[in-house]
């Protein structure tokens, strides 16, 4: 491989001493005779000048790349190089992230901390406040009344209220139209009084 380029740097040699043997003939406008312009011209003498003819066998250019670093580990160097860019920059992100969640959580547990205070704070107002009654849909059969007006006296005295005349007038004064009157389900109150001590309704009277 050698004297082939050897051979090849004398051919263009060759060529280009015949190129310029033929431009020295020919005359140019103003009749002068001149040289060949090359490139080389145009740069310094160490340019000029012929230089040392340099070749490199296989077996040179193979322990050039042995003992140089080889182009894998070149590559290997700069993808840890941005790997550890980019651990860094995710790193950062999550612990941003993390902050930002941290503070969050925190705010709602702030506002479930105040929740649950208010709703401590109602509930006490509520158990210290007067038990309010639930208003009764009454039916609009008989038996089905009087099983109502029943379960509102167990609910006076679930309460702690003496069942009797004076707390149906004050405590539940509605009773009193189921007691007298056109649409009265028990025959005044010693029949309500009597049929709540049984347990049960007495059947329904005769309209």
């Amino acid at each position: 491989m050698h004297n082939d380029l050897e051979k090849l740097f004398y051919q263009d040699v060759r060529e280009k001493k015949t190129t310029s043997t033929g431009a020295t003939k020919k005359k140019g406008r103003r009749g002068l005779v001149g040289k060949m312009v090359m490139p080389a011209d145009f740069s310094g003498k160490d340019y000029q000048e012929a230089g040392e003819l340099v070749s490199y066998s296989i077996s040179e250019l193979i322990g050039h790349l042995d003992d140089s670093p080889t182009l894998k580990s070149v590559l290997l160097t700069k993808l840890d190089e941005e790997h550890h860019g980019y651990r860094g920059a995710i790193e950062k992100t999550i612990d941003g992230l993390t902050q930002i969640l941290r503070q969050l959580l925190n705010n709602v547990a702030a506002e479930l901390n105040q929740l649950h205070h208010r709703v401590e704070t109602v509930e006490a107002k509520l158990d210290s406040a007067p038990t309010r009654r639930r208003r009764i849909r009454w039916a609009s059969d008989p038996v089905t009344i009087r099983g109502q007006v029943l379960e509102r006296l167990r609910l006076l005295a679930r309460e702690g209220k003496e069942i009797n005349t004076r707390t149906i007038r004050e405590e539940a004064p509605g009773l009193l139209r189921w007691l007298y009157g056109k649409k009265a389900v028990f025959s005044g109150v010693g029949e309500l009084l009597e049929a709540y001590r049984e347990g049960s309704p007495p059947s329904a009277p005769t309209v």
